[in-house]
């Protein structure tokens, strides 16, 4: 038997034992606010040029494919949706390299035509296993991939998200007063911890052409890798972007990513937190952060969301 402490799991003989949570979170990188660093790289120059090595690294270890030489981090709202939306020129084949180990060959880092392929039946495996597509079936290398997917996908990014609302809300008491009297507030405070703290701060895209973004010239086979934290903080977007306010104006953050591979469960993950947010304002009266909790904060450099959020609330 394993305990839980502060220290990860605990075994009965006292002893530390596996905490695949922790290892996760340590994979997902210990950053409590990279923001400022964002800032300064937006503020110098949208487009990031980090030299990698001469091929240091291959696009599914296929030989006959483009070395990876180079890397261009996009910080900018505009210069980000502009990479999104252009998949002739910014393929998502770059997430071969990054989650393509792991997960397979799925949908992320699918193209057009291909990417059209998910028609529907009476359930979704059926579906893909009898669906054809220019006379064609799905093999099953392909199906089995894009089902792994949707065990994360519909729920890592939502739990962290989830949480990250409700960090945002406790942590700014004001905020909270004001969807706690005015429900319709609801939406907009969901829509503003997206912006303010997305749950997966950095998309991946390769360069299949020579490509001049934000004046920089991105060679063909770069690896792009687009940051939607810095983007959502764009101050040439949104005022006063590291503020959280439910109230604000400025339009729909770039968190559920944009063109052709927005997020397929964007409206599901918004019901999800609809639904959350408002049955602990119904459910638990007075919610608060713990006044003797310490160092409760939000980290992360891949995946970002609190450790932990110890709360009180009133009895009903």
């Amino acid at each position: 038997m394993a305990v839980r402490s502060g220290k990860g799991l605990v075994t009965a003989s006292g002893e530390a034992g596996y905490d695949p949570m922790r290892q996760f979170a340590e994979l997902a990188g210990d950053v409590r606010d990279p923001y400022p660093m964002f800032a300064g790289i937006r503020a110098e120059t949208p487009v990031l040029h980090v030299e990698v090595g001469g091929g240091s690294g291959r696009y599914r270890h296929d030989e006959k494919a483009p070395r990876i030489t180079s890397l261009f981090t996009v910080t900018s709202y505009e210069l980000a949706q502009q990479v999104l939306t252009d998949h002739e020129r910014f393929s998502s084949a770059a997430n071969a390299m990054t989650i393509g180990p792991v997960m397979g060959r799925t949908i992320l880092e699918m193209d057009p035509p291909e990417h059209q392929r998910r028609h529907t039946r009476d359930d979704l495996v059926s579906q893909l296993i009898s669906a054809e597509v220019d006379g064609r079936r799905l093999s099953d290398d392909e199906i089995y991939p894009f089902l792994l997917l949707l065990l994360p996908a519909g729920a890592e990014t939502t739990y962290r998200s989830s949480s990250n609302l409700l960090f945002g809300l406790l942590s700014h008491p004001g905020q909270l007063d004001m969807v706690r009297a005015d429900r319709g507030l609801v939406p907009q405070a969901i829509e503003e911890a997206l912006r303010w703290e997305t749950p997966l701060l950095t998309v991946a895209r390769l360069a299949t052409e020579d490509v001049e973004l934000g004046g920089a010239r991105i060679p063909a086979g770069s690896f792009v890798a687009v940051s939607l934290g810095a983007a959502n903080r764009d101050p040439g977007r949104y005022a006063d972007p590291d503020a959280y306010d439910v109230v604000r104006e400025g339009g729909q953050a770039i968190s559920f990513g944009s063109g052709i591979h927005k997020c397929l469960g964007m409206h599901l993950a918004r019901m999800e937190m609809r639904v959350l947010l408002n049955a602990v304002l119904d459910r638990l009266p007075g919610l608060r952060l713990d006044p003797d909790a310490e160092d409760v904060h939000i980290h992360g450099l891949i995946f970002r969301s609190p450790p932990n959020l110890p709360v009180r609330f009133d009895p009903v």
